[in-house]
């Protein structure tokens, strides 16, 4: 929809305006719909969160978004917007960039702490990865490309089981793609 600034679409995380999407943003929405696209709210200010999810009458997503109950960063998300994309059946991609993680280094226990709050909130059918390595200008410690993304997972699966690694880690985005793009 935008990314972390104001467009025709609407305003992004990091613009600085109250306002959320524009009306022809609304109409963009609808014709997402329409078309089976899946909208993307990772970028979008809080405002701007909430006119998709009033707007959108499918499932959507926030591809590489973490909490802001656990980093405050505006890219994040609040308690609320994780419920609600729950209630929705949207996803939400756990983000490695250490900015979102932890203001830091983005360090694998943090990225876990993340994983284990918006399962809280949301169960582990909401989540997957979204790691944002085309688009992030540092990664976490240890975890510098696609082929490190196994500490991760490793970690997810010793807490959590290799079930809900699976679903975390594949099976919920697969399955969230092929049914809203059907």
């Amino acid at each position: 929809m935008t990314w972390n600034y104001k467009n025709e679409i609407g305003c992004g995380a990091l613009s600085g305006y109250d306002e959320g999407l524009s009306q022809f943003g609304k109409e963009v929405v609808s014709e997402m719909n329409r078309l089976n696209m899946i909208v993307d709210v990772s970028h979008l200010n809080e405002k701007g969160f909430w006119d998709v999810c009033e707007k959108s009458e499918k499932p959507f997503i926030a591809s590489h978004s973490n909490s802001f109950a656990i980093c405050p960063h505006p890219r994040n998300l609040k308690d609320r917007q994780i419920k609600a994309m729950a209630e929705k059946n949207s996803k939400i991609g756990i983000n490695i960039y250490p900015v979102f993680v932890d203001g830091e280094k983005g360090r694998v226990e943090n990225i876990i702490r993340h994983i284990d709050h918006i399962m809280n909130i949301a169960g582990d059918e909401s989540i997957g990865i979204g790691c944002d390595f085309d688009g992030i200008g540092f990664c976490p410690d240890g975890i510098e490309n696609i082929t490190k993304v196994g500490i991760i997972y490793n970690e997810v699966n010793r807490i959590w089981g290799k079930e809900t690694a699976d679903k975390v880690f594949y099976d919920n985005m697969y399955g969230f793609f092929k049914s809203v793009t059907e």
